[in-house]
């Protein structure tokens, strides 16, 4: 199963399913692709619908309202049901083609978690500074670890995913979660390009 939460990604989501696709027919795996709209305000659910009238694979959730990310995250965790559950945005800073490695690595290093790291980012100088300063002090008082540079762009297998069903969060936070389960994990490397096209749904 694919999740991908989107909002406001109408212009994105033509592009991003044809190099997903291409990605999972390449693999040969039987997979669904679940689209989750986090409440958006243009016609990314009128896209869906209609990627799914031309592909029975897509699934769509449409949430309410706007509850964020995570939220939105979590409604696509719950759905899910497969051996292997792949989270990436749709904004094609993700690389959908990176989850070809990212399986391999997880079938061959029996790895539960495997997470998709950034070697170059592109974000302007006031969102890095902030982030790095974050995830240190977060770092600091925790005893749970967090990487720099690791966002919910990550392959989990199907014993992950069945302890994340049982957490009732209402602030959820799946960077902290993931690694305080304790599970096996790795990383891969990739180079984060800028944003395809609309503009992030990320507030400061």
């Amino acid at each position: 199963d694919v999740i991908v939460p989107c909002y406001n990604e109408e212009s994105n989501l033509d592009n991003f399913y044809s190099r997903l696709k291409l990605t999972l027919d390449k693999i040969k795996l039987n997979y669904r692709i679940i689209f989750i709209d986090d409440g958006s305000q243009d016609k990314t659910w009128e896209k869906i619908i209609f990627l799914n009238k031309k592909d029975q694979k897509i699934i769509g959730i449409k949430l309410s309202r706007n509850f964020g990310h995570q939220s939105a995250l979590k409604a696509g965790i719950d759905y899910a049901d497969a051996d292997y559950i792949f989270s990436l945005d749709a904004d094609l800073q993700d690389p959908p083609e990176l989850l070809e490695e990212m399986l391999s690595r997880m079938k061959t290093e029996g790895l539960n978690v495997v997470n998709a790291k950034r070697k170059k980012n592109n974000e302007k100088f006031f969102k890095k500074t902030t982030s790095y300063i974050f995830y240190y002090i977060l770092n600091k008082i925790s005893k749970t670890e967090i990487s720099q540079q690791v966002s919910d762009f990550r392959l989990i297998d199907n014993k992950v995913l069945a302890k994340l069903k049982t957490i009732d969060e209402n602030d959820l936070f799946f960077r902290g979660l993931i690694p305080w389960l304790g599970f096996k994990s790795d990383e891969v490397f990739f180079n984060r390009e800028n944003r395809s096209r609309g503009e992030t749904g990320w507030s400061i």
